[in-house]
């Protein structure tokens, strides 16, 4: 090579002029590469970012109960009219919806007032997330009648 040393501080200029790094492995450590920048993971998101992530993680949780609910009246609704009375058991209405309600990380569920001719099924948070905490509920009747806390109304405000 006849210029080494022009070599170098062209490369130099260059990484000046596009950043230090273009993958997180560019940087020494833990940090990560951020347009362009090693840094800090803890530097790498604004706070502002994070509350915006939070409230939506929040949603997507809530987001279960109406669905879960919707599928228990359904199912409710399909026995009744095949036999003529509602479920009283959760397992087997769980069977016959295709749902697994057994399965939420968030919340569980229930009947209870189940006759031949009533129930109301309910979801209660088993978890806290956002504004939601333990014991906030969900429910919903034959009648097709939907309550919630207003904690969950916050996250699922078409729950009415």
């Amino acid at each position: 090579m006849k210029h080494p040393l022009a070599v170098i501080v062209f490369l130099l200029m260059f990484a000046q002029v596009f950043g230090q790094c273009t993958k997180d492995i560019e940087c020494k450590g833990d940090r990560i590469c951020v347009n362009g920048k090693c840094v800090n993971p803890s530097q790498a998101i604004p706070a502002s970012t994070v509350s915006i992530f939070m409230e939506a993680a929040s949603k997507e949780k809530a987001s279960e109960f109406p669905i879960y609910l919707t599928a228990i009246y359904t199912g409710e609704l399909a026995y009744q009219a095949e036999t003529g009375k509602y479920f009283k058991i959760m397992a087997k209405l769980g069977d016959s919806t295709g749902v697994n309600l057994s399965d939420s990380q968030w919340f569980s569920y229930s009947l209870t007032d189940t006759t031949d001719s009533t129930f109301t099924a309910h979801a209660h948070a088993k978890a806290h997330f956002g504004k939601v905490n333990i014991g906030d509920e969900a429910t919903i009747n034959q009648k097709n009648e939907k309550h919630c806390t207003p904690a969950l109304k916050r996250y699922c405000p078409s729950w009415k």
